[in-house]
Protein backbone atom coordinates (compact mmCIF):
# COMPACT_ATOMS: atom_id res chain seq x y z
CA UNK A 1 0.00 0.00 0.00
CA UNK A 2 1.09 3.51 -1.11
CA UNK A 3 2.48 5.53 2.15
CA UNK A 4 -0.25 8.38 1.66
CA UNK A 5 -2.91 5.39 1.64
CA UNK A 6 -1.60 4.01 4.42
CA UNK A 7 -1.54 7.28 6.62
CA UNK A 8 -5.39 7.97 5.55
CA UNK A 9 -5.65 4.00 6.56
CA UNK A 10 -4.46 5.18 10.01
CA UNK A 11 -6.70 8.62 9.72
CA UNK A 12 -9.82 6.89 9.54
CA UNK A 13 -8.99 3.95 12.24
CA UNK A 14 -7.96 7.87 14.46
CA UNK A 15 -11.47 8.82 13.62
CA UNK A 16 -13.39 5.51 13.63
CA UNK A 17 -12.14 5.56 17.53
CA UNK A 18 -13.38 8.63 18.41
CA UNK A 19 -16.44 7.36 17.21
CA UNK A 20 -16.67 4.71 19.41
CA UNK A 21 -15.42 7.30 22.61
CA UNK A 22 -18.11 9.52 21.95
CA UNK A 23 -20.63 6.93 21.70
CA UNK A 24 -19.71 5.29 25.07
CA UNK A 25 -19.32 8.63 26.88
CA UNK A 26 -22.22 9.57 26.01
CA UNK A 27 -23.68 7.12 28.05
CA UNK A 28 -24.27 6.84 31.35
CA UNK A 29 -26.86 7.86 34.82
CA UNK A 30 -28.40 11.19 34.23
CA UNK A 31 -25.92 13.48 34.91
CA UNK A 32 -22.92 11.56 34.65
CA UNK A 33 -22.73 11.69 30.52
CA UNK A 34 -19.05 13.14 29.43
CA UNK A 35 -18.24 15.64 26.53
CA UNK A 36 -15.79 15.11 24.73
CA UNK A 37 -13.79 18.80 24.12
CA UNK A 38 -10.90 17.77 22.13
CA UNK A 39 -9.18 14.43 20.37
CA UNK A 40 -5.75 14.62 18.44
CA UNK A 41 -3.82 12.33 16.51
CA UNK A 42 -0.29 11.95 17.58
CA UNK A 43 2.97 9.87 17.93
CA UNK A 44 4.22 9.06 13.74
CA UNK A 45 0.96 9.25 12.15
CA UNK A 46 1.26 13.27 12.78
CA UNK A 47 5.19 13.63 12.66
CA UNK A 48 5.24 11.42 9.77
CA UNK A 49 7.05 8.06 8.58
CA UNK A 50 3.97 6.16 9.76
CA UNK A 51 4.96 2.24 9.14
CA UNK A 52 1.37 0.41 9.39
CA UNK A 53 3.07 -2.88 10.62
CA UNK A 54 5.18 -1.23 13.51
CA UNK A 55 3.61 2.51 14.04
CA UNK A 56 0.68 2.75 16.90
CA UNK A 57 -2.20 4.90 15.68
CA UNK A 58 -1.64 7.12 18.66
CA UNK A 59 -5.52 9.47 19.45
CA UNK A 60 -5.64 11.37 23.19
CA UNK A 61 -8.85 12.10 23.91
CA UNK A 62 -9.97 14.87 26.17
CA UNK A 63 -13.20 14.81 27.87
CA UNK A 64 -14.91 17.69 30.13
CA UNK A 65 -15.01 14.86 33.14
CA UNK A 66 -14.53 11.72 34.86
CA UNK A 67 -15.88 8.35 33.45
CA UNK A 68 -18.31 6.25 35.28
CA UNK A 69 -17.15 2.46 35.39
CA UNK A 70 -20.20 1.94 33.37
CA UNK A 71 -18.82 4.24 30.72
CA UNK A 72 -15.36 2.75 30.92
CA UNK A 73 -16.42 -1.10 30.68
CA UNK A 74 -18.50 0.24 27.56
CA UNK A 75 -15.81 1.74 26.17
CA UNK A 76 -13.66 -1.59 26.58
CA UNK A 77 -16.08 -4.03 25.59
CA UNK A 78 -16.72 -1.60 22.15
CA UNK A 79 -12.76 -1.86 21.95
CA UNK A 80 -13.01 -5.03 22.31
CA UNK A 81 -15.26 -5.52 19.57
CA UNK A 82 -13.49 -3.31 17.03
CA UNK A 83 -9.65 -4.08 17.74
CA UNK A 84 -9.36 -7.42 15.60
CA UNK A 85 -10.57 -5.77 12.59
CA UNK A 86 -8.53 -3.09 12.36
CA UNK A 87 -5.84 -4.99 11.77
CA UNK A 88 -3.50 -1.86 13.25
CA UNK A 89 -1.78 -1.01 16.12
CA UNK A 90 -2.95 1.67 18.33
CA UNK A 91 -3.14 3.39 21.42
CA UNK A 92 -6.14 5.19 22.72
CA UNK A 93 -5.52 7.41 26.02
CA UNK A 94 -8.55 9.21 27.43
CA UNK A 95 -8.09 11.73 30.27
CA UNK A 96 -10.16 14.55 31.72
CA UNK A 97 -9.52 18.57 31.06
CA UNK A 98 -8.59 18.88 34.93
CA UNK A 99 -5.81 16.04 34.35
CA UNK A 100 -4.66 17.61 31.00
CA UNK A 101 -4.40 20.89 32.41
CA UNK A 102 -2.60 20.02 35.42
CA UNK A 103 1.54 18.97 34.88
CA UNK A 104 2.63 16.16 37.48
CA UNK A 105 5.01 13.45 37.45
CA UNK A 106 2.07 10.88 37.38
CA UNK A 107 -1.17 12.15 35.73
CA UNK A 108 -3.74 10.23 36.15
CA UNK A 109 -5.61 8.32 32.56
CA UNK A 110 -9.51 7.32 32.86
CA UNK A 111 -8.91 4.66 30.06
CA UNK A 112 -5.16 3.57 28.09
CA UNK A 113 -6.30 0.72 25.40
CA UNK A 114 -3.12 -0.22 23.66
CA UNK A 115 -3.13 -3.14 20.70
CA UNK A 116 0.25 -4.02 20.13
CA UNK A 117 0.07 -7.99 20.03
CA UNK A 118 -2.79 -10.56 21.10
CA UNK A 119 -4.37 -8.92 24.01
CA UNK A 120 -4.91 -5.27 24.39
CA UNK A 121 -2.93 -3.71 27.26
CA UNK A 122 -5.97 -1.85 29.86
CA UNK A 123 -5.22 0.88 32.47
CA UNK A 124 -7.95 2.46 33.74
CA UNK A 125 -8.79 5.24 36.43
CA UNK A 126 -5.32 5.21 37.38
CA UNK A 127 -2.06 6.78 36.88
CA UNK A 128 0.26 6.81 33.34
CA UNK A 129 3.34 8.33 33.67
CA UNK A 130 4.21 8.04 30.52
CA UNK A 131 1.43 10.44 29.83
CA UNK A 132 4.29 13.33 30.81
CA UNK A 133 5.66 12.20 27.34
CA UNK A 134 2.75 11.90 25.68
CA UNK A 135 1.39 15.09 26.49
CA UNK A 136 4.47 16.99 25.51
CA UNK A 137 4.59 15.66 22.16
CA UNK A 138 0.69 16.51 21.63
CA UNK A 139 1.34 20.03 22.71
CA UNK A 140 4.48 19.85 19.83
CA UNK A 141 2.92 18.12 17.04
CA UNK A 142 -0.94 17.31 16.90
CA UNK A 143 -3.52 16.89 14.31
CA UNK A 144 -6.74 17.97 15.66
CA UNK A 145 -9.41 16.04 15.64
CA UNK A 146 -11.98 17.64 17.43
CA UNK A 147 -11.89 21.17 19.94
CA UNK A 148 -8.59 23.56 20.03
CA UNK A 149 -5.84 23.32 19.49
CA UNK A 150 -3.90 21.17 22.06
CA UNK A 151 -2.00 23.63 23.75
CA UNK A 152 -4.86 25.16 24.86
CA UNK A 153 -6.03 22.00 27.01
CA UNK A 154 -2.80 20.62 27.87
CA UNK A 155 0.00 21.76 30.31
CA UNK A 156 3.37 22.27 29.41
CA UNK A 157 5.26 19.20 30.91
CA UNK A 158 9.05 20.11 32.55
CA UNK A 159 11.71 18.62 30.36
CA UNK A 160 13.19 16.92 33.70
CA UNK A 161 10.20 15.07 33.45
CA UNK A 162 11.09 13.55 30.17
CA UNK A 163 14.13 13.26 30.80
CA UNK A 164 13.14 11.16 33.70
CA UNK A 165 10.64 9.27 31.86
CA UNK A 166 13.94 8.43 28.99
CA UNK A 167 16.29 7.11 32.03
CA UNK A 168 13.46 4.65 32.91
CA UNK A 169 12.85 3.45 29.74
CA UNK A 170 17.25 2.89 28.97
CA UNK A 171 17.46 1.46 32.48
CA UNK A 172 15.07 -1.08 31.58
CA UNK A 173 16.00 -1.89 28.24
CA UNK A 174 20.00 -2.29 29.43
CA UNK A 175 18.94 -5.53 30.24
CA UNK A 176 16.65 -6.45 27.75
CA UNK A 177 19.07 -5.95 24.67
CA UNK A 178 18.47 -9.94 23.66
CA UNK A 179 14.94 -9.18 23.07
CA UNK A 180 15.16 -9.32 19.28
CA UNK A 181 11.45 -9.32 18.65
CA UNK A 182 11.60 -5.61 20.45
CA UNK A 183 15.32 -4.59 18.98
CA UNK A 184 14.52 -2.32 16.52
CA UNK A 185 11.46 -0.49 18.47
CA UNK A 186 14.40 0.06 21.39
CA UNK A 187 16.98 1.32 19.55
CA UNK A 188 14.65 4.26 17.56
CA UNK A 189 13.36 5.15 20.87
CA UNK A 190 16.26 5.58 22.52
CA UNK A 191 17.53 7.81 19.10
CA UNK A 192 14.25 9.69 20.39
CA UNK A 193 15.33 10.39 23.82
CA UNK A 194 18.92 10.96 22.79
CA UNK A 195 17.06 13.58 20.23
CA UNK A 196 15.33 15.07 23.02
CA UNK A 197 18.10 15.44 25.46
CA UNK A 198 20.50 17.37 22.56
CA UNK A 199 17.58 19.51 20.82
CA UNK A 200 14.97 19.96 23.17
CA UNK A 201 12.47 18.68 20.38
CA UNK A 202 10.57 15.72 19.70
CA UNK A 203 11.40 13.91 16.72
CA UNK A 204 9.40 10.79 14.65
CA UNK A 205 11.56 7.83 14.80
CA UNK A 206 12.76 8.32 11.29
CA UNK A 207 14.04 11.72 11.90
CA UNK A 208 15.62 11.06 15.58
CA UNK A 209 17.40 7.78 14.26
CA UNK A 210 18.75 9.49 10.89
CA UNK A 211 19.79 12.27 13.38
CA UNK A 212 22.18 10.29 15.36
CA UNK A 213 23.67 8.42 12.31
CA UNK A 214 24.80 11.47 11.42
CA UNK A 215 26.60 12.06 14.57
CA UNK A 216 27.95 8.45 14.81
CA UNK A 217 27.83 6.67 11.80
CA UNK A 218 29.66 3.61 13.62
CA UNK A 219 26.36 3.22 15.65
CA UNK A 220 25.59 -0.04 12.92
CA UNK A 221 22.22 -0.51 14.90
CA UNK A 222 20.26 2.45 14.16
CA UNK A 223 20.83 1.86 10.54
CA UNK A 224 19.43 -1.82 11.06
CA UNK A 225 16.34 -0.55 12.98
CA UNK A 226 15.69 2.28 10.11
CA UNK A 227 15.89 -0.94 7.78
CA UNK A 228 13.60 -2.60 9.46
CA UNK A 229 11.11 -0.58 9.74
CA UNK A 230 11.10 -0.01 6.53
CA UNK A 231 10.26 -3.68 6.05
CA UNK A 232 14.13 -5.26 5.38
CA UNK A 233 13.15 -8.65 7.16
CA UNK A 234 16.80 -9.36 6.86
CA UNK A 235 18.81 -7.18 9.29
CA UNK A 236 19.19 -8.05 12.63
CA UNK A 237 20.62 -6.22 15.59
CA UNK A 238 23.10 -7.97 17.90
CA UNK A 239 22.52 -6.83 21.47
CA UNK A 240 25.76 -5.64 21.88
CA UNK A 241 25.21 -2.91 19.43
CA UNK A 242 21.65 -1.90 21.23
CA UNK A 243 23.18 -1.52 24.25
CA UNK A 244 25.79 0.76 22.40
CA UNK A 245 23.03 2.96 21.38
CA UNK A 246 21.61 2.96 24.92
CA UNK A 247 24.43 3.47 26.55
CA UNK A 248 24.80 6.35 24.41
CA UNK A 249 21.56 7.93 24.63
CA UNK A 250 22.04 7.56 28.33
CA UNK A 251 25.24 9.86 28.64
CA UNK A 252 23.38 12.36 26.44
CA UNK A 253 20.99 12.62 29.23
CA UNK A 254 22.45 12.41 31.85
CA UNK A 255 25.12 14.97 30.43
CA UNK A 256 22.18 17.28 30.07
CA UNK A 257 20.84 17.27 33.05
CA UNK A 258 23.96 17.73 34.83
CA UNK A 259 23.76 21.23 33.48
CA UNK A 260 26.67 20.93 30.76
CA UNK A 261 25.79 21.68 27.03
CA UNK A 262 24.70 18.23 25.62
CA UNK A 263 26.99 17.21 22.70
CA UNK A 264 26.08 15.65 19.25
CA UNK A 265 27.37 12.08 20.31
Amino acid sequence: MHRVEQEQAGRRLAAELLAVCEAAVAEGPTGHAARIVGAYIHGSLAQGGYVPSQSDVDVLVVVDGPLTAGQRTSLVRALDAIAPATGRRFDLEIVTAESASRATRRPTVELYYGVHGDSPEIVSADHLPSLVVEFSAARSAADVLVGPPPATLIAEQPTEWIDERGLDLLDRWSRLTGDAAHAGMMVLIACQIWHWAVERRHASKDEAGGWVLERDPTLSAVDAALAMRRGDGSRSVPPADIARVLDAALRAVKRRRSGFPAPGA
